[in-house]
């Protein structure tokens, strides 16, 4: 069984909303851990059409970008948004600096906030914590992001998505980024005769190098 009740609290935190005076002026979304038993529940309850269920790309659910373009249609569904899938550098886009680290989030709840009227309900030891739609601080959104992402990790190993947070730091970012270049130099290379010379690809590589420095200069030097 998962460290708290959360198919129950999140159901509560549904039936609350919908009969809240404010109900069907502004929707919902509940950003909840990614455990197990959430995770059936909340697919569980997709299927019967009662939300939608935000994720990482490779999991069933819509995209960030998916959810984004649903909005934009006008179609606003109650939402579980498990943050915590957010981290690959194409989700996780806004650098925050905290008390204890530099990481990199999902803008999604914010922009599901401000521009599309969805009242925000974090999931905590203590119990969720709401932020009511429209808000005009966006740093109160980003420290119930960073709070939640934080206060999953008293859940163990119950947290399946423990291990990928280390894709967030700007240090990890930086070595893939490098790896990648120097993967995309390598197969340049591998498309030339060894003994050849040839001032295009020598441009290339200049401007491979360039870009490498780049990386390097806004994230901070690494020895890889």
């Amino acid at each position: 069984m998962d460290g708290f009740n959360a198919p129950e609290e999140f159901e509560r935190s549904l039936h609350a909303y919908a009969g809240s005076d404010h109900a069907g002026t502004n929707a919902l979304a509940l950003v909840l851990p990614s455990t197990r038993a959430v995770l059936t529940r909340s697919r569980q309850l997709a299927d019967a059409g009662r939300l939608r269920v935000v994720c990482n790309e490779n999991s069933p659910g819509l995209s960030a970008s998916g959810m984004v373009r649903l909005a934009q249609s006008g179609q606003r569904p109650a939402l579980v948004i498990f943050s915590d899938q957010l981290v690959s550098a194409h989700e996780a886009t806004l650098l925050i600096r905290t008390s204890r680290e530099d990481i990199y989030v999902s803008p999604l709840e914010m922009i599901l906030n401000q521009r599309y009227g969805y009242a925000l309900s974090f999931w905590g030891i203590q119990g969720n914590s709401t932020i009511e739609a429209h808000s005009a601080d966006s740093s109160a959104i980003l420290h119930g992001i960073i709070d939640h992402l934080h206060q999953c990790s008293s859940l163990g190993d119950q947290w399946l998505l423990r291990e990928q947070q280390s894709l967030r730091r700007p240090a990890i970012r930086t070595y893939n980024a490098r790896r990648k270049i120097r993967m995309f130099r390598s197969a340049l290379l591998a498309q030339y005769q060894p003994d050849s010379i040839d001032a295009e690809l020598d441009a290339l590589m200049e401007a491979i190098d360039t870009l490498e420095g780049d990386v390097v200069d806004r994230q901070g030097r690494l020895t890889c």
